[in-house]
């Protein structure tokens, strides 16, 4: 098949998929054995907004837009901004404009601001007019310190990249740079713009003006229509209206239908919502079913209600915002007519699905693998409830690159995500909109922002709450909060068939955890002694961001004077402390889920993205080798479909969840997923014959890991082998590496001269994969643009599927 071909099929597939003409979905599955399953009745009103009328719109939106907060012509709007003094850099106010001269390639302005008013607003973008005759790049930053540290600020950015770059026009004319923030930051965050007027030195630059534009002004400029919109970073597919807006639909509503929704403002002031219904036929008279006034900003509330009429029909569905002043903002979220699971046809229902998403754990360090410390009673139990990979491999070693994999059955090469600011492109078929086409609940949360909005992961889900909805305080240890936020959401959806994506990162750095599992096999008298030793070796650490994290190679240590020994001992206790924590919440989260009568109906899967390197190669960290302490993770699968006590001894890929979780619920597979379905392998049936596995490191424009960035490793596993292909390495690297994959799972004993015959044959593969990846990459977002009609952009754009 033309991988053209197969990705326009895909384009066009997703269009049609935010484009129904109704979004009332049938399906009828039937899961393995043949097992029944009835029919989800939903009706998502932000998919039928292109049918719906909107009436009473408040005039000109230029009225309604907050104070603009500018810097032009030598002033500054709104707020008070100023030029500070800059880095690297000349820099005056001469007729209304900044200018100045770089001395350094890395040249930093400082544009200081005072924050004054609406400290939540979330900023969407940033405007800046300049005139640059010399480079290639305009960097931005934002900061939140009160002073500028710009060793401090060069150094993170040695690290990782600038959160906003764009392409510079060189030349002797001003140019107008937009930069959509890439994640949610604050108003009340922002006390400097940083920029870097270009990338080379001794150039000339003149800043005509700087602007920033926050959610309130950008949502003032457009019309009432979709959006993605998050309050306290809870995020959902949102229908923004202003008062007093009505907007209303022509529905065939099925019977016993439920209103649903969440409901906010970005406002200050009072918004009423109201929800009222009629038959079309019959001349009734609207009857109010909902009213609910908000007066709190910047956070959801939830409302569900029966309407009166259980039949089913056809309805006009009249949704209307009021306030005390016209031109306030209010948002619709996730909006939507659903039929709830009658109590006695549970055992009917379609299967709800639940993908617990570890960050950072290896399958080395869980009891249930053989590890010697009980880190895993939870897991090891569920597990031993139904299937467990013996051998599970990541497609990549860090999670920006990995989750992409899991989340659309594509190999890295193919889903096209590899550097930090990547996002998956929008011709994506993601997990979560299987399911959300199918007419499942979709809802994720995430601890890191890669799992989120910032890599377009978001694709599909109704509801997804970013990492920045958690306490700021936690760190990595996230799993308690998150499960006790999770609770509340499973339990109010118990009635409705679910996808739930639940992302924690516990066992990431830093890793000592909470009491009592900071000292469960961690000294508590060497403690003292660790953290001395950690300030001192990260004074000679070399590479910037492992530097950040203060994660040494074996070669610092010794440097510093430090024994590698028993440093990282503490490391790997606190690093199984986590686990055992982490353990312990999944347990409450399973338990719950029994509680609430789902454990039968609810298939669970359990895996990590990638594992932990503790200088078994002599460096810390992850994500630049693709040794085995770094991909090989946990996977196990339980519920409707899945026999219990079964291990596979078969090598599996992280990319083969999405196949076997639609398999198991009966759902046919989008076109392209380079994964395949487990289920044939649950009895041993056609497919269960082995096939290779494979990982890979790419070469990198930003540093990842400890390691030279433009190293790039492609690895194979297969027939009892595992070979490493270093297409690009360093002077002291070999180019193939082998290793007998079972009996030697760290790669510690490199087997390759010895064994060129099979070198060889595994070298082929690999070169077999690497043009098959190649050649089905997925399409880009320019690609998508030329290939879509202006109303499925629109609709894209809107729910931040294209920037």
């Amino acid at each position: 098949m033309n991988p053209m071909n197969r990705t326009n099929r895909m384009i066009r597939s997703l269009a049609r998929f935010l484009l129904l003409p109704s979004a009332l979905l049938w399906m009828s599955c039937a899961g393995p054995g043949g097992k029944g399953a009835g029919a989800i009745e939903v009706i998502r009103l932000v998919d039928r907004f292109a049918e719906a009328e909107v009436a009473g719109s408040p005039g000109s939106s230029d009225t309604l837009a907050p104070e603009r907060i500018e810097w032009l012509a030598g002033k500054s709007t709104g707020e008070k901004l100023e030029w500070l003094p800059a880095s690297g850099a000349s820099g005056a106010v001469v007729k209304g404009r900044y200018v100045g001269r770089t001395t350094r390639a890395d040249a930093i302005l400082d544009l200081g601001r005072t924050p004054e008013h609406n400290p939540n607003d979330i900023l969407h973008s940033i405007e800046i007019r300049a005139v640059v005759p010399a480079g290639g790049t305009l960097f931005v930053r934002s900061l939140s310190d009160e002073k500028t540290d710009f060793e401090k600020v060069r150094s993170l950015a040695e690290a990782l990249p600038w959160p906003f770059e764009t392409p510079l026009i060189a030349g002797d004319e001003a140019h107008t740079y937009t930069m959509v923030a890439p994640r949610a930051i604050t108003s009340a965050s922002i006390r400097h713009i940083l920029i870097q007027p270009t990338d080379v030195a001794g150039a000339d630059f003149a800043i005509e003006s700087v602007r920033l534009i926050f959610r309130r002004e950008h949502l003032a400029s457009i019309p009432s229509g979709l959006s993605w919109q998050g309050l306290s970073e809870v995020y959902r597919e949102t229908i923004v209206s202003r008062t007093p807006e009505t907007i209303s639909y022509r529905l065939d509503l099925p019977e016993r239908a439920r209103f649903e929704a969440s409901l906010g403002t970005v406002e200050p002031g009072t918004v009423t919502f109201r929800v009222g219904i009629r038959p079309i036929t019959g001349g009734a008279q609207l009857q109010t079913v909902l009213t609910r006034t908000v007066s709190r900003a910047h956070a959801w509330q939830r409302v569900r209600v029966d309407l009166p009429n259980r039949a089913a029909g056809n309805y006009e569905v009249v949704l209307s915002v009021t306030g005390e002043r016209d031109g306030t903002l209010g948002l619709w979220g996730a909006p939507s007519f659903r039929r709830p699971i009658e109590p006695n046809r549970t055992a009917e229902a379609p299967p709800n699905v639940l993908v617990i998403l570890v960050d950072t754990l290896r399958s080395d360090h869980l009891s249930a693998y053989g590890y010697e410390r009980p880190t895993s009673p939870a897991f090891d139990a569920f597990a031993a409830g139904g299937v467990r990979a013996a051998d599970a491999l990541s497609q990549a070693t860090w999670t920006k690159v990995s989750v992409p994999s899991i989340m659309t059955s594509l190999h890295p090469r193919s889903h096209t995500v590899q550097e930090f600011n990547d996002r998956l492109p929008a011709s994506a078929t993601t997990l979560a909109e299987v399911y959300r086409a199918a007419g499942y609940e979709t809802f994720g949360m995430a601890s890191i922002f890669f799992v989120g909005k910032f890599t377009n992961l978001h694709q599909g889900f109704e509801e997804f709450q970013e990492s920045g909805s958690l306490a700021p305080d936690l760190g990595s240890k996230v799993a308690r909060d998150s499960v006790d936020k999770f609770l509340p959401w499973l339990e109010s959806h118990r009635e409705v068939p679910f996808f739930a994506l639940f992302h924690v990162d516990d066992p990431h750095d830093p890793f000592e955890p909470y009491e009592p599992y900071n000292t469960l096999w961690s000294d508590p008298a060497f403690t003292p002694r660790f953290r001395e030793q950690e300030e001192a070796v990260r004074k000679v650490i070399k590479n910037p961001l492992m530097r950040t994290f203060g994660m040494p190679s074996r070669a610092e240590l010794l440097e510093a004077g430090i024994d590698p020994e028993p440093y990282v001992r503490q490391e790997i206790g606190w690093y199984d402390g986590s686990i055992r924590a982490l353990d312990v919440e999944i347990g409450r989260l399973l338990e719950r889920l029994d509680e609430l009568g789902l454990t039968e109906r609810t298939i669970v899967a359990f895996v990590s993205d990638h594992g932990e390197e503790f200088l078994e190669h002599d460096h810390h960290f992850h994500g630049h080798t693709t040794y085995g302490e770094l991909n090989r993770v946990p996977f196990a699968i339980a519920g409707p479909g899945v026999p219990e006590g079964l291990v596979l001894d078969e090598t599996i890929q992280t990319l083969d969840l999405m196949p076997t979780l639609l398999e198991l619920s009966g759902l046919e597979p989008p076109e392209g997923m380079q994964g395949r379905s487990l289920v044939p392998l649950f009895s041993g049936g056609e497919g269960a014959r082995p096939v290779p596995a494979f990982t890979e490191k790419a070469a990198m424009k930003t540093a990842v890991g400890p390691t030279n960035r433009e190293i790039e490793s492609f690895a194979v596993v297969h027939e009892g082998w595992k070979l490493i292909h270093n297409r690009r390495r360093s002077e002291d690297m070999p180019e193939f590496e082998l290793y007998r994959h079972d009996d030697d799972p760290l790669n510690l004993d490199d087997l390759a001269e010895a064994n060129g015959e099979v070198v060889t044959r595994l070298a082929a593969v690999l070169e077999d994969w690497h043009r098959f990846t190649g050649e089905n990459r997925l399409a880009s977002d320019a690609e998508t643009v030329e290939s879509l009609d202006s109303e499925a952009l629109e609709q894209l754009r809107a729910l931040g599927y294209l920037q």
